[in-house]
């Protein structure tokens, strides 16, 4: 998964592997033909539950995740470190300003 600012918009770029496709299919279909507010929550409840490893620009970091980094690291350990993949709705938001 790739977020990268384009112009005056975001683009979206998923892509998995065969392996990894029984598991990733079904979530990453919840993508389409969503509008940017709620691509971006979808987006970021899958970071949250799903995505290892991640990185941001230091600006990103300082606008939506310095302040909130606790909360943050609380949600990645219930369910990323502990392997707990869920689609349940997390109420937090990395994208929310």
């Amino acid at each position: 998964m790739n977020l990268i600012p384009h112009r005056d918009g975001t683009k979206l770029i998923l892509g998995y592997n065969l392996i990894s496709k029984k598991y990733l299919e079904e979530p990453i279909s919840k993508f389409r033909n969503l509008e940017m507010e709620g691509l971006l929550k979808v987006v970021s409840d899958f970071i949250i539950r799903s995505v290892e490893m991640w990185a941001c620009s230091d600006k990103f970091y300082r606008r939506h995740v310095f302040a909130r980094k606790e909360m943050l690291i609380s949600l990645l350990n219930r369910y990323v470190l502990k392997k707990q993949f869920s689609t349940e709705r997390i109420d937090f938001n990395l994208f929310a300003f």
